[in-house]
């Protein structure tokens, strides 16, 4: 048998910055494991890699006896994962272990059979992920180095088998793109960002972000990025849309009076263009082009003309679902395949999100509630369509959504997984003590989401309680009898109250459902509130404050002003509430990792409701403000005397009174408010 211990050594040729790497990461790994060697140099066992070109790219196999671990890779990469897998297979490091706080058990030395171990090929040619609104990670510095997060990031990448990633958003891409490459991933590119050259207005900010006024401008961005990357591995997007993830001729200003073939032939001659710019760099290029909102539709009318050696990027809806996403109140749910024979020639991939957001019904801050078969479903048929070439996963910050990258991973592997197998399998790896419960917590997940609507994917996300509250709160105060426009999407009625009856009708009854279920997830401890029961507190302070919300609204219809400033108070509260469990789940390394939340923003909800009280206490209690005061006087048995000798108070002070004779408790300042 093989002794794995401080004492073996790894043996092999350093050739390049990406092998040198893993090898420090296995030497890190050994160390999380193995007592610190106190030995003078030597080793009792040997860790041995060489490549061998002939073998298929990315391919391992590991042959191990009594005193000799050789890895036989074709590549870097084959002995990245070579090493990823001596690591998950006999040291229990895990591919999300910093992500999930899960260290691997010390040993003193781990006996190991002669084996031999070959790797699989992956379904996906090109696999990974995008680092996109990633809120958590830009201004998160664990230990205060602020590349960890990043390293951690695309070592959990490598780690689940992918090979390409795109780095970050704007900044972050050139900030990171040569510490990605460096581990030896591949870059591809933003579809807002193409061919990773920053956008127009954020270089040339009086110019006018025209291509047809200033053609030769664009083409000099595209060219200094082209060339800055000519010596990493690269899928370069290439393609044209608009400044902020837009059509063109939205952020033009102009072309919205072109015909849809007139706009196709433009953006097919700007993507022709681009090819032949990146070839007069990089030999043998890979290519790729988005088809995402827009430009599906135009393709889909054919009038967009793309070569066929350039990958085309079918995009799902942010829900998981291959259909055209949603934006605003425009929903097509266009199939996102591609459909008979003309569209699946050449080659194909995907766009996919874990991570998304829309302002609407979105799931960022929490992961997507959707099941196993769900995932597997979407992608195994895209697979069976031809998507095969290209899988870009929107990850955004990677410790929220642990559990659904770990099964896309699988997929991307070549597995196809369930409820049954993968829940037991992802919580007995990375929870040794009640394991089986929390497994039976990570099924409940998607069954408790509220859906919003009657399609499979329309499933509610964090973001479901603060848009909604914050558009029907803003409609309120505007104008209280015409309905909400902005909530046409989820339901369009001919009023402000059929929208709120509608949004009440969802929330109904989960309010208490996800108190159950966050008090069972919170008697598994600490290690369980950062990844799985903080997300379901956010699920359960949103649906309690629309509660709240959506009484308060009744309470208006029927007059009753001040009860409804009360409830609206208790909404504020509970939506305090859920920032509050952010800020409770920044212990240890994560100090600092959701300071930034602000695409659900339970703060700002609370905020918006805040504003709401002032309006209904202007509304009722002014112009003099002391209706109320006498009404509370009255409530404390002090008749229909009130008094000059005081300040007026605030909503904050005026709120803590009604609480404090409601239920003989108060919180100072309207930050937290406890719960009743």
């Amino acid at each position: 048998m093989f002794a794995f211990t401080n004492r073996t050594c790894i043996i092999g040729k350093l050739d390049s910055r990406t092998v040198q790497l893993s090898i420090d990461r296995l030497y890190r790994d050994m160390d999380m494991v193995f007592p610190r060697c106190t030995y003078n140099d030597g080793c009792d066992t040997s860790i041995c890699f060489e490549k061998l070109p002939h073998m298929e790219a990315e391919s391992w196999i590991i042959e191990i006896n009594k005193d000799r671990m050789d890895v036989k890779a074709a590549d870097d990469l084959g002995i990245v994962y070579a090493f990823a897998e001596i690591s998950r297979r006999f040291l229990g490091v895990l591919p999300f272990w910093f992500w999930m706080d899960c260290r691997p058990e010390r040993k003193a030395v781990i006996w190991i059979e002669e084996q031999r171990i070959v790797s699989r090929k992956a379904a996906v040619r090109y696999r990974g992920w995008f680092f996109n609104d990633e809120t958590f990670l830009s201004r998160w510095n664990p230990g205060g180095d602020e590349t960890l997060a990043w390293e951690m990031g695309f070592e959990a990448c490598l780690r689940c088998g992918g090979n390409m990633v795109i780095p970050g958003d704007v900044d972050n891409f050139r900030k990171y793109r040569k510490l990605a490459s460096d581990m030896g991933l591949i870059l591809t590119h933003h579809h807002v960002e193409i061919l990773g050259a920053p956008m127009f207005l954020n270089v040339y900010p009086e110019e006018n972000p025209s291509y047809r006024e200033n053609g030769a401008l664009f083409e000099k961005l595209w060219e200094d990025a082209v060339r800055e990357q000519a010596g990493e591995r690269t899928v370069y997007a290439v393609g044209f849309r608009g400044q902020g993830d837009c059509a063109f001729w939205e952020s033009e200003g102009a072309g919205a009076d072109m015909t849809d073939q007139e706009k196709g032939a433009f953006i097919s001659g700007i993507i022709r263009k681009q090819a032949a710019l990146v070839r007069k760099y990089v030999k043998d290029a890979v290519l790729c082009t988005n088809l995402y909102g827009e430009l599906m539709e135009l393709y889909r009318e054919g009038c967009l003309d793309i070569p066929e050696d350039i990958i085309k990027i079918w995009a799902d809806n942010g829900y998981g679902r291959m259909v055209a996403r949603r934006r605003d109140n425009h929903n097509p749910r266009t199939p996102a395949l591609p459909a008979g024979a003309d569209e699946r020639k050449g080659k194909h991939g995907i766009y996919y999100h874990a991570s998304f957001y829309d302002l609407q019904a979105a799931s960022h801050t929490t992961m997507l509630p959707q099941p196993p078969e769900y995932f597997d479903r979407q992608l195994w048929e895209a697979f069976e369509n031809g998507l095969t070439e290209y899988l870009i996963v929107n990850c955004s910050s990677v410790r929220q959504h642990v559990c659904t990258l770990d099964m896309i991973s699988r997929i991307w592997n070549g597995e196809h997984i369930d409820s049954a197998g993968f829940y037991s399998d992802f919580a007995g790896r990375y929870f040794k003590n009640g394991s089986l419960r929390i497994a039976k917590l990570y099924e409940e997940y998607p069954m408790r989401c509220i859906r919003y609507g009657f399609q499979e994917d329309e499933t509610a996300g964090e973001q479901f309680y603060t848009h909604c509250v914050r558009i029907l709160a803003g409609e309120w105060m505007q104008d209280c009898k015409r309905p909400a426009q902005a909530l046409d999407w989820a339901v369009k009625t001919d009023s402000l109250a059929s929208q709120v009856a509608w949004l009440q009708e969802k929330c109904a009854g989960k309010e208490r459902e996800f108190f159950d279920y966050a008090e069972r997830c919170e008697a598994e401890g600490e290690r369980l509130y950062g990844v799985l029961t903080l997300q379901v507190i956010l699920h359960r302070e949103g649906c309690a404050g629309v509660g709240h919300f959506c009484e308060a609204w009744h309470l208006w219809e029927q007059h009753d002003f001040m009860e409804a400033f009360y409830e609206c108070g208790l909404a504020a509260e509970h939506f305090s509430e859920g920032h509050e469990a952010l800020l409770r789940a920044e212990t240890g390394i994560w100090k600092g990792f959701y300071q930034f939340e602000r695409f659900a923003d339970y703060k700002f909800a609370a905020h918006t409701l805040r504003c709401l009280m002032s309006y209904i206490r202007i509304y009722d209690d002014g112009p003099s403000y002391y209706r109320w005061d006498a009404k509370l006087r009255r409530l404390c048995g002090k008749g229909e005397i009130f008094s000059n000798w005081d300040n007026h108070e605030t909503e904050a002070e005026l709120f803590g009174r009604m609480k404090a004779i409601r239920c003989g408790t108060l919180k100072n300042e309207l930050i937290v408010w406890r719960r009743v």
